[in-house]
């Protein structure tokens, strides 16, 4: 054979083979979930880049959570600061420790005892969501390799995040007719999400119409 004629072999299976694998990889465009999964924070969606938002509101329920959490590692007073003002009557019922509230934004709560929780969030979620019976149960050894880089950190949002309205994922759910805080201090947005969004000034500590959600974003450990 010709060495012409070998690299025109040559040229045909080349060719052959990068069809192919644009063949394969059409034919897997049509199957997400064979694709890898972005990694997303517990609760939250991506809204800008390594900027991620919580879907909700923090509701009575995952309050109730992590007061459970913190109860048997830290002290009488630590758990007793974070209690949320159970003062609320709703119908003669106790708004916060009736499970038919349980879904409701939690309210009655400090910015301290917000700042606190996105605190021991970032630290539970960091040395939780790795486990590698999960990981493997799941399919999704990428988290083991990602955990050994990164960790997640949540904070507040900014006012200018919660006024966003164009380009926010359509799974983040507005708080309508609640005061939601930021991480500028006695600044809270009301109608976060909304056209109708209004940034003002607080003075009160706290209020039964003012709530939060978390911020995360990725960090280098």
């Amino acid at each position: 054979m010709s060495e012409k004629s070998k690299n025109a072999i040559f040229i045909s299976q080349t060719n052959l083979h990068e069809m192919l694998l644009s063949i394969l990889t059409l034919w897997l465009s049509f199957f997400p979930f064979l694709r890898k999964q972005e990694i997303v924070p517990p609760g939250t969606v991506r809204f800008q880049e390594n900027r991620y938002i919580d879907t909700e509101v923090i509701s009575n329920f995952e309050w109730m959570v992590y007061l459970y959490k913190i109860k048997n590692d830290s002290t009488a007073a630590f758990y007793k600061s974070m209690l949320p003002d159970t003062s609320q009557i709703i119908n003669g019922k106790n708004k916060y420790s009736n499970p038919k509230f349980a879904d409701i934004p939690l309210t009655g709560i400090s910015e301290f005892q917000a700042l606190t929780y996105c605190k021991w969030r970032s630290n539970f979620v960091s040395n939780n969501i790795i486990d590698s019976k999960n990981i493997c149960l799941s399919g999704q050894r990428e988290y083991a390799k990602f955990d050994k880089v990164y960790k997640v950190v949540y904070r507040l949002p900014t006012p200018e995040e919660l006024k966003t309205v164009s380009g926010m994922p359509k799974k983040v759910k507005p708080a309508r007719n609640f005061e939601e805080m930021t991480s500028d201090g006695n600044v809270v947005v009301t109608d976060a999400f909304t056209r109708k969004a209004v940034t003002k000034n607080v003075s009160e500590a706290a209020a039964l119409n003012r709530t939060f959600r978390c911020v995360a974003y990725f960090e280098k450990r």
